[in-house]
């Protein structure tokens, strides 16, 4: 396998020209492709597999699957394939077992999660986050520390891949609250229940549930539930200001999957948002469970 490059990126969207420009700053070559052929750098998804060693996917998850499938023929076992996607398919298949499923050739795969705002990392203000992975991986957490982008290690992937999902339901509950107009103190409360909450299911599911207090959980949620920069968020938000059709995003599409593994009633806040988008609840009972 050539490796002309040491990373390809899929997807030239926001996240990804923020990891790019971070491992650019670090002296790393990058290829990109996408389907917008003005922000590719290479002809085909093939192409960017054959000159990579490296490969991050910073595609919608409802793509992962299939760009994978698309590069199947030129990954190998010196492949690390990385994911940003925090969704799930049907049946609430998070990241971690797409690939999986995908790269049965030894590959070493994984996600990054965490407080990443594509903005401020392409403005040079960095980010944290979580790579978990099926090995560890020194030479990537030293390269993006070198361009920025704090990196902490972990081989807990099933429970850092189900934080980043729960993270985001837990971020629209937090643009619903915006929405009502809630009060700071009230969203801060309201914070505190949705990490106990995310222990809970960790631990109902029995996976490490102080993964919910790391980037991929708490960190991640703050930085996007108390702004305005995440697109969960906003969608959270008209939810609560009254918009309830039309809208889509990743929390949405897994807050809709969540019967798929947990009973919803046995968890509030899930449950709340499940009625609230599902049997077109009034937003205003999310507010009934902040104790």
């Amino acid at each position: 396998m050539s490796t002309q490059a040491s990373y390809g990126i899929i997807g030239a969207g926001a996240i990804g020209q923020a990891l790019g420009a971070c491992l650019r700053r670090a002296g790393k070559e990058v290829l990109f492709w996408d389907r917008d052929e003005s922000k590719a750098s290479v002809a085909s998804i093939k192409e960017l597999a054959h000159r990579s060693s490296i490969i991050i996917l910073a595609i919608p998850s409802g793509a992962v699957r299939q760009s994978l499938k698309d590069m199947h023929s030129e990954l190998h076992a010196d492949h690390t394939v990385l994911t940003v996607a925090k969704g799930v398919e049907k049946g609430f298949v998070p990241m971690d077992e797409v690939l999986q499923a995908e790269l049965n050739n030894g590959s070493t795969y994984g996600v990054i999660y965490g407080p990443m705002l594509a903005g401020e990392i392409l403005a040079g203000e960095g980010g944290y986050g979580i790579i978990a992975s099926t090995q560890s991986l020194p030479s990537v957490v030293d390269d993006f520390a070198a361009g920025g982008l704090k990196l902490t290690a972990s081989l807990q992937l099933a429970a850092v891949s189900l934080c980043g999902v729960l993270k985001n339901i837990y971020a629209l509950g937090l643009g619903v609250a915006d929405g009502l107009d809630l009060s700071m103190n009230a969203k801060a409360a309201l914070t505190v229940n949705m990490v106990s909450e995310m222990q809970l299911i960790l631990r109902h599911l029995q996976l490490p549930e102080e993964s919910a207090l790391q980037h991929c959980g708490l960190g991640d949620l703050l930085a996007t539930g108390w702004g305005d920069a995440s697109y969960n968020h906003r969608v959270g938000e008209e939810i609560g200001g009254g918009t309830v059709a039309g809208l889509g995003g990743e929390g949405l599409n897994s807050l809709m999957e969540v019967p798929s593994i947990l009973e919803p009633t046995n968890f509030p806040i899930l449950n709340s948002l499940h009625h609230i988008i599902v049997s077109k609840a009034p937003a205003e009972q999310l507010s009934d469970l902040i104790r």
